[in-house]
Order: C-alpha cells, then sequence, then structure tokens
C-alpha cells in the first residue's frame, strides 16, 4: 500500500504508454487514430479506481498527513506493533497506529515492501476485530477494508475523501469539492460503507441517507457497492446499480430517500427539475452551515466557489447560479424562512416540500401570456407575475408561539378566503398572491407578496414568510402578468 500522487500515476502509465504506442503503430491501417482510441483506453484500464462513501467518525478519520506515513513504514514495523501492543490494538485509534509503526520502521532495517505492509496491515485489522466485526467502522480498518474491496474490484487505486485530500491546502480543499461529483461519477465502483446496517431491509434506516454529502455519491457513480456495518456485501452482485438485477434493495433505498428508482440508477445533473432535487436534500444534514450548499454543486452542475466562513449566504449563491440557467419558477416554491439577501430565495433546502401533485409542476413558458425569462438584479429578482389583490385580513390568533394565523380575502381565488400562517404580523402593507404557474388542476402554485400602499415605480415586492405550502386555489380569471421586482 501507498499513498500516490498524480505524478507517481503518471510515472507508472509511461512505459504501457509506450508499449500502445508501438503496437498501435504496427498493427493499425490508420495508427494516428488507433494511437489515441488505444491510449486513452489503456490509461482508463490502468487508472481505474476505486472511491469510498462513508459517514465520517465521531472520533476523527485518517488523514492525509496520517496515510503520507505509510512512505516511511515498512512490513517490521507493522510486526514490531502487533508484538509489543497487541493487547491495547483494539483501543489504538489509526494515527495512533500509524505513528507507532512508523517509529518501529526506523528502528529497524528492512526495506519497504507495499505488498507485505498491507499484509500485515490486515493482520492488525483482523486482531482488532472481534468475532461480530462490531468495530467495522473503526477508522483504520475502515481503511484496510475498503481497500481489500478495490483489490477484489480489480482497482490498482483507492481513493478516500478524509486520506487524499490535504485540508492544509486551500486550493487543494476547494478543487476537490468542486470535482467531487466528477470523481465518483468518473471511478470503477463506488464503495460504501453503511455503519449502521446489517441487512438490506433495515438500510432505510441508515443515517448515511441523511447526510448532505452522501446524495451525490448515492447519484454520481455508474456502478455502487453497499456494505454493512461489519464489512459484509448485502448483495451477491458485483454492482449494485445494474439495473436488471431485480433486487428490492433499491425500494428500499426509494423509500428512505424519496427518490424515484429511475433517478437513482441513471441520474444526470443539471439545472433541470430544480424542486425535486432541493426536496431530495431538505431532510438531510451537514456539519457545517455553507456545505448544505457545496453538496449540491455536482448535482446542479453549477460553477461555485468555495468560501467557508460565509454560512447561509452559500446557498443564496446556489440558487442566483441557478437562476442564471433555468427557466424552472418551482425553485420559488418552498415555505419557511427566506434568505437574508433576497426574499424570494430559500435560507436553506430545508424550505422545500413534495408536490402534492404531478399537476402542479410548471415552468416558465407554461404560464399564458408572460415572460418567462427572470433574471436577479441590484433591485431585486425582476419576474413576470400574475398578482391578485388580498381585499381583507382576518387575525386567527398565535399557533405554536411564532407563527401568526390570518384569513385572507382574495376575491379573484375561486376559494375567497385563505389561511395562511406568518413569522411576522401584517402591519400597513399592501398584499397580493403572486402566481407563479398555471395548473390544470383546481390547484396552483402561488406566493403571498407585500408592499408598502405608496411604492414607487417600477414596483417593488417583497414575499411574506409563510409557514403554508405555496399551493392555493386556482383563480378565478386569469390575469396578465406584469413585470414586477421582488426585494
Amino acid at each position: 500500500m501507498m499513498l500516490l500522487r498524480r505524478s507517481d500515476i503518471k510515472q507508472h502509465l509511461a512505459s504501457p504508454a509506450m508499449n500502445v504506442m508501438v503496437d498501435a503503430y504496427l498493427s493499425m491501417d490508420d495508427p494516428h487514430q488507433a494511437l489515441e482510441e488505444s491510449i486513452q483506453q489503456m490509461v482508463k484500464n490502468q487508472t481505474a479506481y476505486a472511491i469510498l462513501s462513508h459517514r465520517w467518525l465521531e472520533t476523527g478519520e485518517l488523514t492525509f498527513q496520517d496515510l503520507s506515513k505509510l512512505k516511511s513504514i515498512n512490513a517490521d514495523g507493522f510486526s514490531q506493533l502487533i508484538k509489543s501492543h497487541s493487547n491495547e490494538l483494539k483501543v489504538l485509534r489509526g494515527t495512533d497506529i500509524m505513528d507507532k509503526a512508523m517509529v518501529f520502521s526506523a528502528e529497524g532495517n528492512n526495506k519497504r515492501d507495499g505488498e507485505k505492509v498491507f499484509e500485515k496491515m490486515k493482520e492488525i485489522c483482523e486482531r482488532m476485530l472481534d468475532k461480530d466485526h462490531h468495530a467495522g467502522d473503526h477508522d483504520f480498518i475502515k481503511l484496510v477494508k475498503f481497500c481489500e474491496e478495490a483489490k477484489r474490484c480489480g482497482c490498482n487505486y483507492a481513493w478516500l475523501d478524509t486520506g487524499c485530500i490535504d485540508k492544509q491546502s486551500s486550493a487543494e480543499l476547494e478543487e476537490s469539492i468542486r470535482s467531487m461529483f466528477s470523481w465518483y461519477r468518473n471511478s470503477k465502483i463506488c464503495i460504501v460503507h453503511l455503519s449502521e446496517t446489517s441487512t438490506p431491509d433495515n438500510i432505510r434506516h441508515d443515517a448515511w441517507f441523511t447526510r448532505g454529502w452522501t446524495l451525490q455519491e448515492l447519484l454520481a457513480p455508474k456502478a455502487i457497492k453497499f456494505f454493512s456495518k461489519s464489512w459484509h456485501a448485502l448483495t451477491a452482485n458485483c454492482n449494485d446499480k445494474d439495473p436488471i438485477l431485480g433486487i428490492p434493495l433499491w425500494k428500499f433505498i426509494s423509500d428512505a430517500t424519496q427518490i424515484r428508482e429511475d433517478q437513482l440508477l441513471n441520474f444526470e445533473p443539471g439545472t433541470r427539475d430544480v424542486r425535486e432535487k432541493m426536496v431530495w436534500v431538505s431532510k438531510r444534514q451537514t456539519t457545517r452551515i455553507e456545505d448544505m450548499a457545496y453538496c449540491l454543486i455536482g448535482i446542479f452542475d453549477i460553477p461555485l466557489s468555495i468560501a467557508y466562513g460565509e454560512g447561509q449566504k452559500a446557498f443564496h449563491r446556489l440558487q442566483a447560479e441557478i437562476v442564471q440557467r433555468s427557466h424552472d419558477r418551482e425553485l420559488f416554491a418552498w415555505n419557511g424562512s427566506s434568505s437574508s439577501l433576497n426574499s424570494m430565495f430559500a435560507a436553506g433546502p430545508q424550505g422545500f416540500f413534495p408536490m402534492e401533485s404531478e399537476s402542479l409542476r410548471t415552468v416558465g413558458e407554461d404560464i399564458a401570456g408572460s415572460d418567462p425569462t427572470y433574471l436577479l438584479t441590484n433591485y431585486g429578482l425582476r419576474i413576470s407575475l400574475a398578482t391578485h389583490d388580498v381585499e381583507s385580513v382576518k387575525l386567527l390568533g398565535k399557533q405554536d408561539g411564532r407563527w401568526i394565523r390570518y384569513e385572507l380575502e382574495v376575491p379573484d381565488l375561486k376559494e375567497a378566503k385563505v389561511h395562511v400562517e406568518l413569522g411576522l404580523p401584517i402591519g400597513g402593507e399592501k398584499l397580493v398572491i403572486g402566481i407563479l404557474g398555471n395548473s390544470a388542476s383546481d390547484k396552483t402554485l402561488a406566493i403571498l407578496l407585500s408592499s408598502p400602499k405608496f411604492a414607487p415605480q417600477p414596483r417593488q415586492w417583497k414575499r411574506m414568510t409563510t409557514k403554508d405550502t405555496a399551493v392555493l386555489a386556482r383563480p378565478r380569471r386569469w390575469k396578465v402578468p406584469e413585470m414586477i421586482y421582488i426585494e
């Protein structure tokens, strides 16, 4: 086992590449085309890698600096560690094992042999495991088991986030985060360790399905293999994403994630179906606030700079980038807190909710008479909306101490009285219902807007923070949308 950099892999490819070049020129009628195709296939085969998806341990994970110590550790170092610390191996963390093995290696005279080193690492791993493999989530055991499975899958290389990203380099960290989706997509196999799962039928309760970063690690790979907490394969298949297998595993996963099976097996990134993707991540969590935006960069296939410390501004920037590339107004159909930078944007993905019906789906072109384009300006979000006046407001009282319940009378709606729960009391504002899009059913997507009674032109509005869904009764008549600004 050895930690390799890109330059090391390039050097490893030098001799095979030369052989491919000679073969291509000697055997093909069109050597230039044959050379390019042969080199591409050779590089793909020679650099096939397995990638790990897992939940980070609260006690810590092996870091890039820890794995860098492997260059100084030989088999004798691990052998001496086994002899002198056999009774305390189970309580040592991975970084302690590496440090002690490096000290013993310096004392010995054996030359480093990658294969022998890995065999000794496997021996340590087996000594640490009990008969039920209950220590399967230990950082050192996780590394060894992952590399074993990578080798079994025919991969010469293995990549894991905690050990292969030098987090002391901000430039490398940013490149890694922005490249993560493509790294998972281009892997030969993604190995998933489910630390709370023992059998396929209880997979839906594993916390791996509640984390933000694991969403792209589930969707991006073309091939994936699930392992239980004791590192037993959950199926007998080589690739659990093979659609012809007909196994119930993906039904369990679909139930756990609320993601359709066709999306789970054949996901393509991009800014289509924006709300649906936001719903997928709405119940997930990340340790850092900013990661709720950063973990979606690859899923939406958009560029976004990394700036830890910006807090919820990261999710605002994500939505602003989506607006530049999508005409799907469902991005604005959410509940709860709004962004501090623009009231039309959600503060986080938690505000997105599943649609009541597929018939409520809408994009800009579906709205009769409207301009389908919208633009984020220094005056607010410039968007074409049909607005319906709220004629009277009745206070119904507080619900849970924060949300205030009101009854709104909107003559243009089929159901003239609309009940909403607001986070702030209504003052002297003028209120309107803004229609996001048409619907073939009796319901439509809508939002509540407020503005001072004597608002300047062009009309500038602010979205009201509501607890309710954005699904309201369909208007009796459709107004021609007008261009407004929402700050």
